[in-house]
């Protein structure tokens, strides 16, 4: 193999190569975190060089401006790979040295070889690999696309006793529709202080499917992408991977300006919801205009086995109908809605401590009758009571009528 970049030359490994393969991959900081040991001698880089690296598919990577090998990426099939692969799927593996750390030039070399496999060897897919901590990988392989499908449990590493591998996808048809630009423009807003403590609030979402974006950052994409009219091939793409990617996707949903459109991408992507703060933030403005049509709509989500979509139907009935449009049906329709899921039940509570809130005497038909679930009762009691709009002698009575 050899191929050419803007930046790089990726070229075969040569008896040359020797001395600057030792200079790099002798740094612990290389080696036990792509699961090998540091060369600890020349002639241990010689005999790793024509043993493993003068293979025919491994190149060295090239910079143009240093004109020596600093790196390593290779394309395995079969039995090659880390795992066993299927006969149209191949693995990526890499490294670089420490000096070129955060140059973007594993993400260039690998895009390069991307092409080599989707369009030349006709790949249906292309894995990687990273071990636990290993987040400069993880990051290079997210630029490029890849999302995450799995970890495994690996034998431990001779160096630092790392026993968990992730395993990361990109399929052909994501690499041909152009999706992984956007999920790479993702990970390019990433704050990793944020990720950590937005997994927190999510404990039913993998950590690994967290990116850790901003929502401000969030809906100033999705109106880029409204704008220049690149919403419409990510919106196609369901499911997605990433906490994000559905984060983003409720954001281009509410870019629309039409009812109809907007009802049915809502139909279309409400079953792939799988979170709380996805099916909350997602508030399309245009819904109210033809509130008949939404009714009959909520009506359809309440009767939904699947929870976010019953959830969005609560939210929904509390954010539009509470006002001139309420009727007493509504908070029946709500505790009717019976299901075991924290986020539903949790929903429900919300409904009761706002209808506490605004209509007061209409709550206290349902709490001092106590016709709600027992759980239920008690949680909308006390966010009613954690509620700023409601009088300290009402909270006072509210709190007398707990079970």
């Amino acid at each position: 193999m050899h191929f050419e970049t803007e930046r790089l030359i990726l070229r075969p490994w040569q008896e040359e190569d020797a001395e600057a393969l030792f200079r790099y991959a002798s740094d612990d900081r290389v080696g036990p975190f792509a699961g090998w040991m540091p060369h600890p001698t020349l002639d241990h880089s010689r005999n790793i060089l024509r043993s493993v690296l003068m293979a025919p598919d491994t190149c060295a990577v090239v910079p143009k401006s240093v004109g020596h090998a600093v790196g390593s990426i290779s394309v395995m099939q079969g039995e090659d790979g880390f795992l066993p692969l299927a006969e149209d799927e191949a693995e990526l593996g890499f490294w670089i040295g420490v000096p070129y750390w955060g140059c973007g030039y594993i993400p260039e070399a690998i895009k390069c070889l991307l092409a080599h496999c989707f369009e030349k060897l006709a790949l249906s897919s292309v894995v990687c690999y990273y071990y636990d901590s290993n987040t400069k990988s993880r990051r290079a392989q997210e630029k490029c696309g890849f999302t995450y499908e799995s970890s495994t449990n690996a034998n431990p590493n001779s160096i630092n006793g790392i026993v968990t591998a992730h395993k990361t996808r990109l399929t052909r048809e994501a690499w041909q529709s152009g999706i992984h630009p956007i999920r790479a423009e993702l990970f390019h807003l990433r704050d990793e202080a944020y990720k950590s403590f937005n997994s927190r609030l999510l404990p039913n979402i993998e950590k690994e499917r967290v990116i850790g974006v901003r929502t401000p950052a969030l809906r100033r994409l999705a109106k880029s992408l409204s704008d220049s009219g690149r919403a419409e091939a990510f919106m196609r793409e369901l499911p997605h991977i990433y906490f994000e990617e559905n984060q983003l996707h409720a954001f281009l949903i509410e870019q629309l300006r039409d009812f109809t459109t907007c009802i049915a991408e809502l139909e279309r992507f409400l079953p792939h919801v799988d979170n709380w703060a996805t099916c909350d933030q997602m508030n399309p403005k245009i819904l109210i205009s033809n509130p008949d049509v939404l009714l009959q709509k909520i009506d359809r989500w309440l009767a939904s086995p699947h929870p976010y979509i019953k959830r969005y139907a609560i939210g929904q009935l509390m954010k539009h109908f509470f006002g001139e449009r309420y009727t007493s049906a509504y908070p029946e329709a709500v505790a009717s809605a019976e299901h075991e899921n924290y986020y539903v039940r949790m929903m429900q509570a919300w409904y009761f401590a706002e209808l506490a809130a605004g209509r007061y005497e209409e709550a206290l038909l349902w709490f001092e009758g106590k016709r709600l679930d027992r759980w239920i009762h008690n949680k909308a009691i006390q966010k009613a009571c954690e509620s700023l709009k409601i009088p300290a002698e009402r909270k006072q009575y509210l709190k007398s009528l707990k079970y």
